[in-house]
């Protein structure tokens, strides 16, 4: 398998500490992607990205809420993630 560090670390930090969890991460994210990535185990995962949690958060601290709440809807769009999810 090749596996960047980024792709290890995004996998031990989604499966908290789950062998069963983290094979069943590993093995899709193989299935999609021939590298095994941070960023492909994220988009095989559905979370977000830890980048696109900081660009939320500093919109949401130095942004008005209504300019707050349509960038964060037109990410969502973008990168396909239900708002909800976006801010769990």
């Amino acid at each position: 398998l090749d596996v960047t560090e980024g792709g290890l670390a995004a996998l031990v930090r989604l499966c908290n500490g789950d062998m069963r969890k983290a094979l069943n991460i590993l093995q899709s994210t193989h299935m999609a992607s021939q590298q095994i990535t941070e960023e492909a185990v994220y988009l095989c995962t559905g979370n977000p990205l830890p980048k696109d949690i900081e660009q939320i958060s500093y919109w949401l601290l130095n942004e008005s809420f209504a300019d707050s709440f349509k960038r964060i809807q037109n990410l969502s769009f973008i990168i396909r993630l239900v708002l909800f999810v976006l801010l769990l």
